[in-house]
């Protein structure tokens, strides 16, 4: 589910950021796929969800995800970073340098749910992690995730 909705244009690679820089960065991606209908809606959703808890999921994963309406279709985003994101927590204390958003129509619980299971089970190999943080290119990181 993961693989099949993550487009390799909405891949990024960020250099010694803040948490809210990529999760911007990471809206911008997202809102010029064409299928959110507001870039501004969308950012105020996602920086207020991670207020109320971090994403930051543990092994250097971070996984922001809403439900938003104006959402068309389900869309992902993912930004590797060369280092640590600042101010970005994360449950087990390891710094966060792999960020992949998920946003999803407002009303569809159960795909949001598929997509961060199967993210959190695609990351939760060591090699996989590796092999992304090892990469050069936004095409390199798909091809890893393939």
């Amino acid at each position: 589910m993961f693989i099949e909705n993550l487009e390799e244009k909405n891949i990024i690679l960020v250099n010694a950021v803040d948490k809210d820089t990529v999760l911007k960065k990471l809206c911008r991606v997202i809102f010029e796929t064409g299928k959110v209908s507001s870039e501004e809606i969308l950012e105020e959703r996602v920086l207020h969800r991670e207020k109320l808890m971090s994403t930051g999921i543990g092994l250097g994963v971070g996984v922001p995800h809403v439900r938003c309406e104006g959402v068309k279709n389900v869309v992902l985003a993912m930004a590797v970073s060369d280092s640590p994101i600042a101010g970005y927590d994360s449950i087990d204390g390891t710094p966060v340098r792999i960020v992949v958003m998920i946003v999803v129509p407002e009303h569809n619980h159960r795909q949001h749910i598929l997509i961060l299971s199967d993210i959190v089970q695609l990351l939760k190999d060591s090699a996989k992690r590796t092999a992304i943080l090892s990469a050069h290119s936004s095409e390199e990181i798909y091809k890893s995730l393939r």
